[in-house]
């Protein structure tokens, strides 16, 4: 069942989103904001990077795949399923583009350009597959560069998946190697 839900009420989510000493919050704490969401018509996106930040979690460990940032994102998803709106995951920051620019490039140059893109698709790659895997459908990428990487991962999760179901169902249904016919009767 899908809900529509009015400007004025998903204000109040946000607000109480953002600003509330909601169930997951202890009153005790010194955090009064754990939770950093951007709504908007039916759609939260949960900031990673102000969220783990709020808890003094160092720049160089704040990413898509942090243990802080994890349990937010499934408090999330648990706080806001009644609700039927779509949850839409962080960002990958590390972006894929070369270190060195120019015409006259030396081999080391080159080479560490290539190195420094597929590094940046590779992180993208495995953020984007982290978040489909656990229900994060939607997210959005800082620069065009990143899509390669999205498209890839995204192909591959539901390829993927597509390929289980399909090995399941024939061997749930289908005949066996030896002729027989393996359907079950349910």
């Amino acid at each position: 069942m899908n809900r529509t839900f009015s400007d004025e009420t998903l204000a109040n989510i946000c607000k109480k989103l953002e600003t509330s000493k909601s169930e997951i919050q202890n009153p005790k704490s010194k955090i009064q904001n754990p939770i950093h969401v951007v709504c908007g018509a039916n759609l939260f996106n949960f900031g990673a990077y102000d969220y783990t930040a709020s808890f003094g979690i160092s720049g160089s460990h704040q990413h898509l795949r942090h243990e802080a940032y994890n349990f937010a994102r499934q408090m999330m998803q648990i706080a806001l399923s009644p609700l039927n709106v779509r949850l839409s995951d962080s960002v990958t920051t590390e972006i894929p583009i070369t270190v060195y620019t120019g015409e006259n490039l030396s081999e080391k140059q080159i080479v560490e350009n290539k190195r420094a893109i597929q590094t940046a698709w590779r992180t993208h790659f495995n953020n984007v597959t982290f978040s489909l895997i656990n229900g994060f459908y939607q997210s959005w990428d800082l620069h065009p560069a990143q899509l390669p990487a999205r498209y890839a991962a995204v192909y591959a999760f539901f390829f993927g998946i597509e390929r289980r179901a399909s090995k399941a169902f024939e061997k749930f249904y289908g005949k066996s190697d030896t002729g027989g016919d393996n359907r079950k009767s349910i």
